[in-house]
């Protein structure tokens, strides 16, 4: 199923000398829900565990933003920073053509998920030195960390990007 309808396709074909694939890739990887559905999944049990039954405590808390949701609780730029790093991964993976080669959906799938863990530790890192959120240390869910960030949160986003 294609978000894009046969009209327009048919239309592109015509006017413009044909389908960019690459543009239309970019296109349907924007409009993907799983990202949303991403961010609701990993953040919610974060700020509400309570709703879900859950005894963790308090794990971090972001500062405040101009434009917030989940009850000002998430900043609304978390929305797009999952996609927006993400998908310079997956680019950076077809370019190299690991796709294309044996085992190409394992290896570019490692490839994505390895750049992605290592764009997004820089994220993790200047977070809490420019104060856009801060880890409760007296939490023993985050006690461990690596520099200012803690294992938890490097194991979890190295382990399941969107």
């Amino acid at each position: 199923m294609s978000i894009v309808s046969e009209e327009y396709l048919e239309l592109a074909r015509r006017g413009a000398g044909g389908v960019n694939e690459a543009a239309l890739e970019t296109l349907v990887y924007w409009n993907n829900p799983l990202a949303l559905v991403y961010l609701l999944v990993t953040e919610v049990p974060l700020y509400f565990p309570h709703l879900l039954g859950l005894d963790i405590g308090l794990v971090f808390m972001h500062n405040e933003f101009s434009a917030g949701i989940l009850y000002n609780q998430t900043p609304l730029y978390i929305v797009a920073l999952y996609p927006a790093l993400i998908y310079p991964c997956y680019v950076l993976a077809r370019d190299s053509g690991l796709f294309e080669r044996r085992f190409g959906l394992l290896s570019g799938a490692v490839c994505v998920g390895f750049a992605h863990h290592c764009f997004y530790e820089v994220f993790d890192n200047f977070g809490p030195q420019y104060a856009w959120w801060v880890w409760n240390f007296d939490n023993p869910l985050v006690s461990l960390r690596l520099a200012a960030v803690p294992f938890a949160s490097i194991v979890v986003f190295s382990l399941t990007p969107p």
